[in-house]
């Protein structure tokens, strides 16, 4: 035996019997009391972190027991070493310099386009972005975002998540970076051109995506979320590897940021036509890797579900699934309810326009490459459109009430990309180089995301510029009453509006305001905005912990000291209730 073996066994056997006491529910109990009153030395979630501590156990006694069984078992260890000679070879395979060249011109490209949102400089979301830059929290473990949770200690060098922006952004834009390549090499045989880099453009630049990089904390952890789930698919050519890598991918999606779940059916469906179409698969192979890969998707979210009790009840999401009894109108529903958004996301911009065009280039160019039935290959490539458009937005189509939020439709920008991809491949290289009507609407399709950027970007910094203006008379008017600014208990109602300058971009992309925050608009949110401006008697971590409803002052009756045309202020010098008027021109 080994000194590697030894110690790996000796390390196995110290996890499983570490796991089987934590799977006691009496050393549980014990260990969180003790967490709570000599660690914390204030009060916890008993019944969450004794759940917690079970699962973890869970994890890794499976983890031990699969390294035994990789080293004892004949079955277990040709497993592995096929694996690892897969994606060791694979990863050869596309980690040649003319990829890392790519890699470096797609990262000037995205902090090109990226640009105007790195220099808004905002806070996405109060009770987000800037909760956390005052208080320092993580909170990610609530979500079951493990890998956000403590991959970010690293990140931030602390176990504080201090605000290091826009050095997480950039990060985010390297792992998109990535993302692009290796989307465009999987649909071409790593056979790239700037075609087809052209056309994986809306996977990492996606109108919805642009409120992910808009986060000064998480922006990296969801653009990891697409990378994991790309990387699969890199290695079909081996099923062992391609399972482990999908099990392993599906499982780091679901603990950075599940709304990317739909990306993995999204390509599976598209991958699947496209090689078949291509003449590349049979029938039978077609069917054998979807079926494959369903598996790997339903166990693992499946896993994911049981293991971790996914299960937040009320608040703004519920991760309940719909009764077996509704499933099929509910998701229907649900299909129905994401498609509008989509549309009316979209308005009248240059993409909406553009994407029908990009997609009957697809049909057409499918129908040129195929060696199948044509007519077949026709109906099957509508079908296969329409099919992963409709089910881009993942697991929420199943859930009672899913995230609507703009941010969580990261798969549809995986469907604009793919759908570009498959309409450019084939396309002669003579042809990529002289005119051709594909090229010319694919490079302005990757275009029109570029101005959304811009566009987005500029509408993010007018609203941060409105908002400071807003604050500012309100601290001006605020300081005639209010002697200690620190000692003072603040409730808000009402909102100041939109900026005047994003009206424009939001009627020809009414997706612009819903990816952004008016700022002041939350109860809740102005208040951690006044403690950035050191107004407010509570201190930041109290405001996260307490029910804004505390005190309740609006049914105090407390005077008018001032009234504007921005702002209503009531107040006894000591408690103030702040009614916000929004802008009401044209």
């Amino acid at each position: 035996m080994t000194t590697k073996k030894r110690v790996l066994t000796v390390l196995s056997c110290v996890i499983i019997a570490a796991g089987i006491v934590a799977f006691l529910p009496s050393v549980r109990d014990w260990a969180v009391r003790f967490a709570e009153v000599k660690v914390k030395h204030e009060s916890i979630d008993e019944a969450y972190w004794n759940r917690y501590l079970f699962n973890g156990a869970l994890i890794f006694t499976i983890i031990a027991l699969l390294i035994l069984a990789v080293q004892y078992t004949k079955k277990g260890s040709d497993i592995y070493f096929e694996i690892r000679t897969a994606l060791r070879t694979e990863t050869a395979a596309i980690g040649n310099r003319q990829t890392g060249k790519l890699f470096w011109y797609m990262s000037l490209f995205l902090l090109f386009a990226y640009f105007p949102l790195i220099h808004a400089n905002v806070y996405q979301v109060p009770i987000d972005d800037l909760r956390r830059s005052l208080t320092g929290s993580r909170d990610f473990v609530g979500f079951f975002r493990y890998v956000d949770e403590y991959v970010g200690i690293l990140v931030h060098t602390s176990t504080k998540f201090v605000d290091i922006a826009p050095l997480t952004q950039f990060l985010g834009i390297a792992v998109l970076s990535l993302t692009a390549v290796l989307l465009a090499g999987i649909f071409t045989d790593f056979h790239i051109t700037f075609l087809s880099l052209a056309a994986a453009v809306p996977a990492v630049l996606s109108p919805w995506f642009l409120a992910d990089m808009t986060y000064r904390v998480d922006s990296p952890y969801m653009a990891l979320s697409l990378l994991v789930e790309i990387i699969p698919f890199l290695f079909t050519k081996n099923i062992p590897a391609y399972i482990f890598a999908s099990v392993v991918g599906n499982l780091l999606m679901c603990t950075t940021y599940q709304s990317s779940a739909g990306i993995y059916v999204v390509m599976t469906i598209s991958l699947a036509f496209f090689r078949w179409a291509q003449g590349k698969k049979t029938g039978k192979e077609t069917w054998k890797f979807i079926g494959i890969s369903a598996a790997c998707f339903l166990i693992t979210l499946g896993f994911f579900k049981v293991v971790f009790d996914v299960k937040k009840e009320g608040g703004y999401v519920n991760t309940a699934m719909l009764p077996l009894s509704s499933i099929v109108p509910g998701t229907i529903s649900n299909i129905g309810t994401y498609l509008k958004c989509l549309a009316d996301d979209l308005g009248h911009g240059a993409i909406a326009l553009l994407f029908p065009v990009i997609s009957l280039l697809y049909v057409v160019n499918t129908t040129r490459l195929t060696n199948r039935n044509k007519a077949a290959a026709v109906i099957l490539s509508i079908v296969t459109q329409v099919f992963i458009t409709s089910i881009s937005f993942g697991a929420y189509l199943v859930l009672e009430l899913p995230l609507w939020n703009r941010r969580a439709f990261t798969g549809i920008g995986v469907v604009l990309a793919v759908t570009a991809l498959m309409a450019v491949a084939g396309l002669p290289e003579q042809k990529q180089k002289k005119f051709s009507w594909t090229a010319v609407f694919t490079v302005f399709f990757a275009y029109s995301f570029v101005a959304f950027s811009y566009m987005y970007g500029n509408a993010q910094s007018a609203q941060k510029m409105y908002t400071e203006s807003r604050m500012n008379a309100l601290i001006a008017d605020l300081n005639e009453y209010c002697p200690d600014p620190a000692e003072t208990v603040f409730q808000f109602d009402g909102n100041i509006g939109w900026a005047p300058q994003t009206d424009v971009p939001n009627k020809i992309y009414p997706l612009i305001r819903r990816d952004m925050n008016m700022n002041l608009d939350d109860p809740w949110g102005c208040l951690f905005i006044m403690k950035q401006h050191g107004y407010g008697k509570f201190s930041a971590h109290e405001i996260e912990s307490m029910d804004n409803a505390h005190t309740d002052l609006k049914s105090i009756n407390l005077p008018v000291l001032k009234d504007t045309g921005l702002h209503t202020i009531r107040g006894d010098g000591k408690n103030f209730y702040i009614t916000l008027k929004p802008y009401r021109g044209k």
